[in-house]
């Protein structure tokens, strides 16, 4: 397989930026806690991976191996050499883990596993049964910021 460098969920904790740094727009405040109610969630879902580890599949299109070819180049140019991805299991994972609530967490459009407060795209692939989520990573993330984890 190729190794997936990032997920963005279409889950309103990981779509959300706009309330830490939009000076309030999207806030509002209720029993004394601030919640996110920025409507603009659901934008789908968001796969990334590198250029490197996709050039092992390649493309079957013209227009897309040159555009591959030339991201390769770009790459190798400014890094010196090309980074190749781990599969999840070997990976070290970081992010920003205070995620404030949002008004939608228990959306009726959410599957019910993910219903709830999220910090981190993993705890949403644990939750949709991947057999490969940092489960002790996750663990760890979710006591320290006092998050449920299942």
């Amino acid at each position: 397989g190729v190794p997936v460098d990032q997920i963005l969920w279409g889950h309103p904790n990981l779509q959300c930026g706009k309330c830490e740094r939009n000076s309030g727009k999207y806030l509002i405040y209720r029993d004394g806690q601030a919640l996110c109610t920025d409507p603009n969630w659901r934008k789908g879902h968001k796969v990334r991976v590198r250029a490197s580890d996709f050039s092992r599949v390649g493309f079957g299109l013209t227009c897309k191996r040159e555009g591959l070819k030339r991201l390769l180049l770009a790459e190798e140019k400014e890094k010196g050499f090309l980074e190749y991805g781990k599969l999840c299991p070997d990976r070290h994972y970081t992010g920003r883990f205070d995620k404030r609530p949002h008004i939608d967490e228990t959306h009726v459009d959410l599957p019910p596993e993910i219903r709830g407060h999220m910090i981190h795209y993993t705890q949403i692939c644990y939750r949709m049964g991947c057999p490969y989520a940092p489960i002790a990573w996750l663990r760890e993330r979710t006591l320290r910021h006092n998050v449920g984890l299942d």
